[in-house]
């Protein structure tokens, strides 16, 4: 983990609330950053105290980029959007752990900005030899990445709850068309509302499910305890930091 100043040099928008934002940092640094992995964000704007975390999307060694696709919500998103490249930005990083690569055929299933960081992980699961299904739910256009979509087309499926993008429907609706027990494993990103709906399809499934949480957190390396969850063990319930023992965890675990 380090403190640092990145520099930012590109931002563009999008979709009317998701900018793209890349940001250029040391080739020592990136060695350490994997899928799943996520930066604490800040930039020095008024009424802006704490920094933001957000999943790596993307990291390019030649070129020593990293990308982010932020979704304005708040003060803090919203300062993030107003800056030009060129500036500095105050970056913790890399935080967390990340997905579990393993070969074979995965099913990637995403929900809205959650499409993030599976974008870097499918990038690095072809790399490594092994082939990748994504599911790929919006609520409506604004959410929806094209750029990702037109990386991944021959191996992605659309599912809008609004008409005239892709499927009709939800992420679980495309699930239950899916023969799970073909793939090797799974992996999940989106909102909550998403992984209790898909959570009852994969009970049976075999193999390794993981599942990368968003949460809010205000420190990012387990010092506030704002981003507990709720695991289950032989033991029982359990409480785990998101930040500091996540934010992948295994889905089977994960009590929602």
């Amino acid at each position: 983990m380090q403190d640092l100043k990145g520099v930012v040099v590109d931002k563009q928008f999008i979709t009317e609330e998701i900018f793209k934002l890349k940001v250029y940092l040391s080739e020592k640094i990136l060695a350490f950053i994997d899928p799943g992995s996520f930066a604490m964000l800040k930039v020095e704007a008024k009424g802006v105290y704490l920094r933001r975390p957000f999943s790596f999307a993307d990291l390019d060694i030649k070129t020593g980029m990293v990308t982010f696709y932020v979704k304005v919500v708040g003060r803090g998103t919203k300062a993030l959007g107003e800056i030009n490249p060129g500036q500095e930005i105050s970056m913790l990083l890399p935080l967390g752990r990340g997905f579990t690569r393993r070969p074979g055929k995965s099913l990637l299933i995403a929900g809205g900005i959650g499409v993030a960081p599976l974008n870097f992980l499918a990038k690095r699961i072809i790399e490594d030899g092994g082939k990748v299904s994504f599911l790929y739910g919006v609520r409506n256009a604004r959410q929806f990445i094209a750029e990702i979509y037109s990386k991944f087309k021959k191996e992605m499926e659309v599912y809008c709850e609004e008409p005239g993008l892709g499927n009709r429907g939800s992420v679980r609706d495309g699930l239950l068309t899916k023969e799970i027990m073909a793939y090797d494993q799974i992996y999940l990103c989106g909102p909550m509302g998403m992984l209790k709906a898909v959570k009852p399809i994969l009970k049976d499934f075999p193999g390794l499910i993981e599942v990368s949480l968003e949460s809010y957190m205000a420190c990012g390396f387990g010092a506030c305890l704002g981003c507990a969850v709720q695991l289950k063990n032989k033991d029982g319930i359990i409480y785990k930091k998101v930040c500091q023992d996540g934010p992948v965890f295994n889905f089977k675990d994960v009590v929602l």
